[in-house]
């Protein structure tokens, strides 16, 4: 334990936040406690060292915060600190405490005497991100609608119109350029929480929470969202799922809506990985997205499944635009119709061509890696930048509205 006590500031010095504060004994608690502000957009001078004790007589001079962190630590009755401490702050406060005695004796007294949770050190961001978002939504206080004139992030839906076209490598590998080399905030969504694959491509164990928001839109706040992101990188993150093959997942078109709302709050640009399979219930979701990205090869069944794809978009007269990608093109691919007879016959233009490259895709898979790591300079990686670059600068763009018509469709379709 970190003795603390003259660490604390006068209370006439503390700034403190009507949503959330801490007072902690030790550093890693700090950490955990600092990030989990920063995730909110709270000011860290939230975070302050010390301990219960240093609040006695402090909460009355100032409106309790929604969420507090109280530190049990070098208290020398903490379930009757903790006991003042819930009187002082009253039934609007919630109060999580962290201490390093594991006991279910203490962890009883401390809850009759008012803490919502007891976390036992080493306390790590995700388990206080959990508690703290358990508590926010069971007092209905942690949702963190996006702030007035606050720019909404950017939505791009990547489809690919056959499986093992690569539209999954190109929601990685854009996402990736997009983060690492146009410095924009962005996170993957990969909507295939039984078979999805962007966590792996990137070497990183999925989250979890991504199904619990789907299922019970209700109950998402940012506060669980951020527990259930997994970071590369400071600028990207993943969402995603490994479920069980045995548990079929069933969610409503509100609850992707709510999720869509809540990432582009946090985001620059949301890049979605939407498997095929989801277009029957769920292409009202489209709508919601700014552009989406249509992968397909140059074979004949893709030709016929890209203009059905592109049937069921055009009918959404959602007002964004669709791009259609060429991917895993050359010689070394059979079967494949020539560009020029493919646009023809789908009467749509193939803005980008990702070329066939086996070996480079195959290596940066083994390593856990994207292809711009891999390989810099290789043809596929200048397309995914190219892409990048083209979502970057489309990101400032306000998104079309939709028309009459269109909302009279998507009205007709509910």
């Amino acid at each position: 334990m970190v003795e603390a006590a003259e660490q604390l500031p006068e209370s006439s010095l503390i700034t403190f936040n009507p949503e959330f504060m801490a007072v902690v004994a030790d550093d890693e608690t700090r950490h955990a406690a600092s990030v989990a502000a920063q995730a909110q957009g709270w000011e860290d001078s939230a975070v302050q060292i010390g301990n219960i004790e240093h609040l006695d007589g402090l909460v009355n001079s100032m409106q309790a915060p929604r969420l507090l962190v109280a530190d049990l630590d070098g208290a020398v009755d903490p379930a009757g600190a903790l006991l003042s401490l819930a009187v002082e702050c009253g039934d609007r406060c919630g109060i999580v405490a962290v201490g390093s005695t594991n006991d279910v004796t203490l962890y009883r007294a401390l809850k009759t005497a008012g803490a919502a949770d007891y976390l036992v050190k080493p306390v790590t961001t995700e388990a206080l991100l959990e508690a703290l978002g358990a508590v926010g939504r069971a007092s209905g206080t942690t949702r963190m609608p996006a702030k007035e004139g606050q720019k909404q992030g950017k939505v791009v839906c990547v489809i690919g119109a056959r499986g093992g076209v690569g539209a999954s490598a190109m929601a990685v590998n854009s996402a990736w350029f997009l983060a690492h080399e146009y410095k924009k905030k962005t996170v993957i969504l990969d909507l295939d929480l039984h078979f999805g694959v962007s966590s792996l491509a990137l070497d990183l164990e999925p989250g979890h929470g991504l199904r619990e928001a789907l299922e019970s839109p209700d109950r998402l706040d940012s506060l669980l969202l951020v527990s259930s992101l997994v970071n590369e990188s400071d600028n990207l993150c993943i969402l995603g799922g490994e479920e069980p093959l045995e548990q079929a997942i069933d969610f409503e078109n509100a609850g992707i809506g709510t999720l869509f709302d809540e990432l582009a709050n946090q985001f620059d640009c949301v890049v979605v990985d939407m498997p095929r399979v989801l277009i029957p219930r769920h292409r009202h979701i489209l709508a919601k997205c700014n552009d989406v990205y249509l992968v397909t090869d140059f074979t004949l069944p893709a030709l016929r499944d890209c203009g059905r794809i592109l049937e069921v978009i055009d009918g959404l007269h959602a007002g964004f635009t669709c791009h259609v990608v060429g991917s895993r093109i050359g010689k070394e691919r059979s079967g494949q119709l020539d560009k020029a007879t493919f646009q023809r016959n789908l009467k749509r233009n193939v803005e980008f061509v990702l070329p066939e490259d086996s070996k480079t895709f195959a290596n940066a898979a083994n390593a856990g890696k994207t292809v711009g790591e891999m390989a810099r300079n290789a043809v596929v990686s200048k397309t995914f930048s190219r892409i990048a670059k083209d979502l970057a600068a489309s990101e400032d763009k306000e998104p079309k509205k939709v028309g009459l018509l269109g909302k009279l469709k998507l009205l007709v379709h509910k």
